[in-house]
């Protein structure tokens, strides 16, 4: 008969152990998925992180292809009145030139004036045979 107690209680014992291993198998599956739930949220949140990343992306490189635009346009614009400005100042030059060359030719040296003098003296002395 001890053979038997053993017996029982081995299989008390190994039902025990089923039971324990059982409920474990059970809350190793409700913890994977669990998990599985957790993680598939995660791969969500990622794919939508890499979605705004990528509008993000999209956005940067319209704003760069638009402030080139704007600072191409700006320049072009701002040499073109360089350009206009270079001109005037070219224009402007000439004039001044022309104006210093007809005062030089216009106005009398020191040389000239002493000749006129010496010219209006001369006229203005009496003649000797009158």
């Amino acid at each position: 008969m001890y053979w038997k107690a053993d017996v029982d209680q081995y299989r008390v014992e190994e039902r025990g152990v089923k039971s324990a291993l059982l409920k474990i198998t059970k809350r190793t599956k409700f913890e994977a998925h669990e998990i599985k739930g957790i993680v598939g949220g995660i791969e969500v949140d990622m794919g939508d992180a890499r979605e705004r990343f990528d509008t993000l992306d999209r956005g940067q490189q319209e704003l760069k292809e638009e402030l080139h635009t704007i600072s191409k346009t700006w320049l072009e614009a701002l040499q073109e009145n360089v350009d206009d400005l270079k001109t005037e100042i070219h224009t402007a030059q000439g004039s001044q030139n022309e104006r210093f060359d007809h005062l030089e030719n216009a106005m009398a040296t020191k040389g000239d004036i002493a000749e006129l003098k010496d010219l209006i003296l001369k006229l203005l002395q009496p003649k000797q045979g009158e």
